[in-house]
């Protein structure tokens, strides 16, 4: 049997203690904010960071300004605003730190990064005159305009009259592309460079106005800079101020664990305990519906399972599911779409029955009960807000978990960005076996086993 060390023993044993103080006073403190709130009402948080109105899933109508004891007696009486309201309490403080902090984006993304899209834009200008010719001192756009006019057809510079029209002749394409690879490198280049703040080394500070409850689900999102849809090409050039590594925390199969555990599917809670890749799975079954001979490989298939699953729970008709497998697979029929989606519900029947029941509720699903809105919901919103909900809840609870111990620099629907250092990993899978457990005093035997994926992102 092998020794342990004494020293390791006290490291250990200190890590525990000092983690049980952190969970005592964090409960101490909420238990002090609610005994606070329930007697002298609300103390309205900052509005910038926290939409009260759509917690409350109230109307646009309302007049918050004078509404003020009958909000507190929602928060009062209702079970489920009173614990959506505090966890946005604990939450502020943790987005103020996120808006004030900001990203640190290597300048080499100026150079290095943009470089294929610089690329791709000259590549798109030579296409461009080889129909139009390449006449000195004139704007694509107007070399479009004038080429347009010769040739009698539409005239079109937005995107979407583009793309409309890409039928009638390739320039339609050829010049959406060209536009949206222009606007990628202003916003994503110019635009950066010119507003972000710099720091001694030149590097940009990527500053949003972060905010909760920018939809009635509870969904965090950045505004001003639009945080929340950053490329996937710039993630690499994120940085770390110190020697701390930056990991990415992204949720498994979020929508779908929540689905599953609502309507008490215990045939796909099976699946997803025993860690089963149902995208892939989908993505096999789907793609020997479409009669093809091409091959897929396990990240194409796993894509277009994926894809399929999101648009069939978030409601998508027959006609929008046939387009979406088109684009990956053109043999795809209706005929196989209806195949694909009886099977689904063949194999997970009580999903079928659970889908349609939320479309007909007059209440909403939160992870901590239902509640009526004042606010009108069609029935895909209705049946879209259990699981953007329950995702919403689960994100802010892992944040809250892991704020007294790391620092949280970005969140993106279903996954956070934490900085920490390489040896305190294993504090890092503590905290989060702690969020495990909280999700589990919401929701009891919710299916936690690997819900958080972890990976480093980024440089230092």
């Amino acid at each position: 049997m092998t020794k342990v060390p004494k020293e390791r023993i006290f490291q250990v044993s200190t890590k525990v203690i000092y983690l049980a103080n952190k969970f005592l006073r964090q409960a101490l403190e909420a238990l002090s904010s609610l005994y606070a709130f329930m007697k002298g009402g609300i103390d309205m948080p900052e509005q910038s960071v926290f939409h009260l109105k759509r917690l409350l899933l109230l109307p646009d109508n309302i007049d918050m300004g004078t509404s003020k004891s009958r909000i507190d007696k929602i928060i009062q009486t209702s079970r489920v605003f009173r614990e959506l309201y505090l966890l946005e309490n604990q939450l502020t403080p943790i987005l103020s730190g996120m808006q004030k902090s900001g990203l640190l984006l290597s300048r080499t993304w100026l150079s290095e990064g943009l470089q294929q899209e610089r690329l791709l834009l000259l590549a798109k200008e030579a296409e461009i005159q080889s129909y139009t010719g390449n006449d000195v001192g004139v704007t694509p756009e107007e070399k479009l305009v004038s080429f347009l006019k010769v040739e009698k057809l539409p005239e079109a510079l937005r995107i979407a009259d583009l793309k409309k029209n890409k039928a009638l002749h390739p320039i339609y394409a050829v010049f959406m592309q060209y536009k949206v690879t222009k606007q990628f490198i202003d916003f994503w280049g110019t635009k950066l460079e010119r507003e972000s703040q710099k720091d001694s080394r030149g590097e940009l500070r990527l500053k949003g106005q972060w905010a909760s409850f920018t939809s009635f689900s509870g969904r965090i999102f950045a505004s001003d800079l639009p945080l929340t849809s950053l490329p996937r090409g710039m993630r690499p050039y994120i940085r770390s101020e110190d020697d701390r590594c930056i990991y990415s925390l992204d949720f498994n199969q979020a929508e779908l664990r929540f689905v599953a555990y609502y309507s008490r599917c215990e045939a796909l809670l099976l699946l997803i305990n025993e860690r089963v890749d149902l995208h892939q799975q989908l993505g096999n079954f789907i793609a020997s519906q479409a009669a093809t001979t091409a091959h897929l490989t396990e990240e194409k298939a796993r894509q277009i399972g994926k894809q399929f699953l999101f648009s069939f729970l978030y409601g998508a008709g027959k006609n929008r599911l046939l387009q979406n497998l088109q684009k990956h697979l053109p043999e795809m029929t209706s005929i196989g779409v209806e195949r694909i989606a009886n099977a689904f519900y063949t194999r997970f029947p009580a999903l079928q029955i659970f889908l349609r029941a939320l479309e007909k509720e007059d209440t909403l699903l939160t992870p901590f009960g239902l509640v009526k809105p004042l606010a009108k919901f069609t029935q895909h919103q209705k049946r879209n807000f259990s699981f953007q909900a329950g995702v919403a809840v689960a994100i802010k609870k892992l944040m809250i978990c892991l704020h007294p111990h790391f620092e949280i620099i970005h969140v993106v629907h279903d996954e956070l960005w934490v900085l920490a250092y390489p040896e305190d990993r294993v504090l890092l899978d503590t905290m989060i076996n702690q969020f495990y457990e909280e999700m589990t005093v919401i929701l009891p035997k919710f299916p936690t086993k690997g819900f958080v994926k972890i990976k480093l992102l980024g440089g230092i």
